[in-house]
């Protein structure tokens, strides 16, 4: 939050170019973990040392000061480039798909966020070890769990798409 601020500083002076959007890239605290819901570093205050998906309406509220605002309005957000790594584990898939499935509903009543821009349709064999793909890189490209999640996200049939990821996370319900 202290280079927004800083931003924001600049602007007013004329320093830096004013912009009516913050284009940002929430990645969880551990890019090898995907499960955001356990970050210990993206706490809900404002003053906060990270921003990832677990706290992300902290973003938004913060874009709301006085000092931020960009004509008089709150600056729009993007996640200009979000992924979640699919881990090596037996049930890494499911929980790469947890992820994003949390991510989305976080986000979806958001009225601050107009975009949320996934990277990685096909996993990178040289992308540091990191697969946030939809499909992996192998020659067939199989589709991973996510696939169905990312494809349905916006459709009457999101919430049997969805289902399976409220244990993992740790969740009731999505309300």
């Amino acid at each position: 939050m202290h280079f927004l601020d800083y931003f924001a500083r600049r602007a007013r002076a004329g320093k830096v170019i004013l912009i009516g959007t913050l284009p940002i890239i929430p990645y969880p605290e551990n890019l090898r973990d995907p499960r955001f819901w356990n970050d210990e570093s993206a706490t809900m205050e404002p003053n906060t040392k990270r921003i990832t998906f677990k706290n992300i309406e902290v973003l938004e509220k913060y874009m709301e000061r006085q000092s931020l605002l960009y004509d008089g309005v709150a600056r729009r957000i993007i996640f200009s480039e979000q992924g979640f790594d699919t881990p090596k584990t037996d049930d890494g898939e499911m929980i790469q798909a947890a992820a994003y499935c949390y991510a989305y509903k976080k986000i979806e009543s958001m009225p601050g966020i107009d975009a949320f821009i996934l990277h990685r349709h096909v996993d990178h064999r040289h992308e540091g070890g990191l697969l946030l793909g939809l499909r992996r890189w192998d020659t067939a490209k199989t589709k991973k769990r996510i696939y169905e999640c990312f494809r349905l996200a916006d459709t009457p049939e999101w919430e049997g798409a969805f289902q399976f990821a409220l244990p993992i996370i740790g969740l009731e319900d999505w309300d």
